[in-house]
């Protein structure tokens, strides 16, 4: 989550120079796409990243990009989790965008297609939602550990759960935003 609201962000510094960047949460939700999806061709993935992310590019593309990550996590640093490997995401913005539309005008009147809203407060509300909307009942049957299930017919359920709303092409994906910056910085060698 963003360290607070209070210090919302309209630009980022790179190296000593302001620069515009994009804050709707639709652009942010691609950007997302762009900077999770495994590709061939990372350089123009990272052209994309980039040009959606910026109106003005900064000329260091390799410090730009270190802001996108720094603005992607709500302007906070992503913390090294030592010897642990990364979790599979349990939700997918564009995969599910209507469930996540539906918690949003259910808990809080707001049409995510008619909304515009900055990266970070959507990502605050997308936090805030409560256990018994659709989309937070989806997300926890993905990360339901279904070995602590001893009942068969729960564990039967929550399989069925687990196959019906999973994510597709998870094999493919990176998982963590420190993984993410590596990947991204590497294209840049």
């Amino acid at each position: 989550m963003a360290k607070s609201l209070m210090n919302i962000c309209e630009s980022v510094n790179v190296d000593g120079r302001e620069y515009k960047i994009n804050t709707d949460f639709r652009v942010w939700i691609e950007i997302e796409r762009l900077l999770f999806e495994k590709s061939s061709d990372d350089e123009e993935r990272l052209a994309k990243i980039l040009v959606s992310a910026y109106p003005v590019l900064p000329p260091d593309p390799g410090k730009a990009i270190e802001k996108i990550i720094w603005f992607y996590s709500g302007g906070e640093v992503c913390e090294k989790e030592s010897g642990q490997a990364p979790k599979a995401p349990v939700y997918d913005l564009q995969e599910d965008f209507d469930y996540v539309w539906g918690a949003f005008k259910g808990e809080f009147g707001i049409d995510l297609t008619s909304e515009k809203m900055h990266w970070w407060k959507f990502r605050v509300l997308l936090g805030c939602l409560s256990d018994e909307c659709f989309f937070s009942k989806v997300v926890g049957y993905r990360s339901m550990d279904l070995s602590l299930i001893k009942d068969k017919e729960q564990r039967r359920f929550f399989e069925r759960m687990k196959k019906r709303f999973r994510l597709p092409g998870l094999e493919n994906s990176m998982f963590c935003e420190e993984k993410m910056a590596e990947n991204l910085a590497a294209a840049f060698d």
